[in-house]
């Protein structure tokens, strides 16, 4: 049975990329109906062009809409499947542990398996899945334009390196909250667990004030996280709207210069905005 679940894990992963691969491909249509708007209809006066151009990109948009629904579902049916596969598992050798050691990392580790299989159906692994096209939408950019597609990498690769930031500023704090609020459970499952022993010897408060103790120490580390988190975040925010409009102005500039035209200057823009989203 655990080889046919694995196997179809396997199939349905692979599945999702092909899906991948159809949905960022779809996701250029409409800058390329932009595009094609801006250097052809507008130049021709062409309605029955404009009119076949808009049928295909909506076309190819419904399309991509399917794709992203079923991909979706293709995911959390696959974070399904990997914790029934390593579930019993798990919950034997965490049984087995709990007989050693009091029971300690038991709802750890089966939140940890649920972690993942959230994060198997979540939008983590989508990004995960769209992430290599970030290099495809550059190379597009650089294909209009040279200078773009260096202005575009440029930008890329400043919020990359704000987002390595994030994560190498929040992970001590990360895992020091992990720690203090596993401690906080513990005490909590400790007195329900004996409850009627904490209750009959006294200790309630005791055992409060122990909770209260880790509580707190949790609540800080998280206050000093979302403080590191809020800045980082929110300089990432204005990053990404200042990157739009370095794109356009540039691409104003090579327009006016007649160096591009109207169509590559907006396409291009879209096309970054998009290569941005898994970043």
């Amino acid at each position: 049975m655990e080889t046919v679940l694995t196997a179809d894990l396997r199939k349905g992963l692979r599945t999702v990329l092909l899906f991948s691969l159809f949905i960022n491909v779809a996701l250029l249509a409409p800058s390329i109906f932009m595009l094609q708007v801006f250097d052809r209809v507008l130049s021709t006066r062409s309605l029955e062009t404009l009119l076949m151009l808009a049928a295909i990109a909506l076309l190819t948009l419904v399309l991509m809409g399917v794709l992203d629904h079923y991909r979706a579902r293709i995911l959390a049916g696959s974070g399904i499947r990997f914790e029934q596969q390593h579930g019993p598992r798990l919950l034997q050798q965490l049984m087995n542990a709990s007989v050693r050691q009091g029971g300690r990392g038991y709802v750890e580790g089966m939140r940890d398996l649920a972690t993942v299989r959230g994060f198997l159906g979540g939008p983590g692994f989508v990004a995960v899945c769209d992430s290599p096209w970030v290099l495809v939408f550059l190379l597009i950019i650089f294909l209009f334009h040279p200078a773009l597609g260096v202005l575009a990498a440029v930008c890329t690769m400043a919020l990359i390196a704000l987002a390595i930031l994030n994560e190498r500023l929040a992970q001590p704090s990360v895992a020091r909250l992990r720690e203090t609020s596993q401690q906080a459970s513990r005490v909590v499952e400790s007195m329900l667990r004996h409850a009627e022993t904490v209750t009959s010897m006294g200790l309630t408060r005791a055992m409060t004030s122990r909770w209260q103790r880790h509580s707190l120490q949790s609540q800080a580390v998280q206050l000093d996280l979302s403080r590191t988190s809020g800045a980082v975040n929110a300089t990432s925010r204005v990053m990404r709207q200042a990157v739009q409009v370095l794109m356009l102005g540039y691409g104003t500039y090579l327009v006016v210069h007649d160096n591009a035209t109207p169509g590559i200057m907006l396409a291009t823009t879209i096309i970054l905005g998009r290569a941005l989203a898994p970043v």
